[in-house]
């Protein structure tokens, strides 16, 4: 009897344990609030999401990328750029702005995408950093607010963008694509 009230009792624990919610990592850090530069964060949706410094946006490829074929898994930039104008501009990014691209690696994959594409799209003030130096330049910690919601822009070159973004935003080629 005490044995199989064991077993039910361990049993109901284990459950429960695997009900829980994933564990969040959340630190506050920022310097003063520039509302002339924007952080984007270039990193994964899942290391973004665990752990990321208040203020910052999320920049994820794959939100920006539709899928053409899921029988090949053929992907490709979405052809709305006048769309994806609008989520960069709610996500604060603008020509008028300073980005600071985030990542693990200074000269990562992901960022060197980003500043392909937001350069064919006008925003030219582009700035590497990893997610170590912005915590190092930001200190004392402290909360920080999200960017203010940019006015949107014409895209002047669609069909440049829209010819490379095959090889230099899908599939980043340095050769191709400086």
């Amino acid at each position: 009897m005490l044995k199989n009230l064991l077993i039910l009792s361990f049993a109901a624990f284990i459950f429960s344990a695997c009900q829980m919610a994933p564990t969040k990592i959340k630190q506050e850090v920022g310097g003063t609030a520039n509302p002339n530069v924007v952080f984007a964060d270039t990193r994964s949706a899942l290391a973004f999401s665990t752990y990321h410094p208040s203020g910052t946006v999320s920049l994820n490829t794959d939100d920006f990328i539709i899928l053409k074929n899921a029988a090949t898994q053929d992907r490709a930039l979405d052809p709305d750029l006048d769309q994806l104008v609008e989520r960069l501009a709610k996500r604060g990014i603008s020509p008028l702005k300073k980005v600071k691209l985030i990542s693990n690696k200074k000269d990562s994959e992901e960022n060197k995408k980003w500043r392909w594409l937001l350069a064919k799209l006008d925003v030219t003030n582009v700035e590497f950093l990893t997610l170590d130096e912005y915590i190092q330049q930001n200190r004392p910690l402290r909360p920080q607010p999200q960017p203010e919601r940019a006015n949107v822009w014409p895209v002047a070159n669609a069909d440049v963008i829209l010819k490379k973004a095959q090889t230099c935003f899908v599939n980043w080629t340095e050769s191709d694509c400086q």
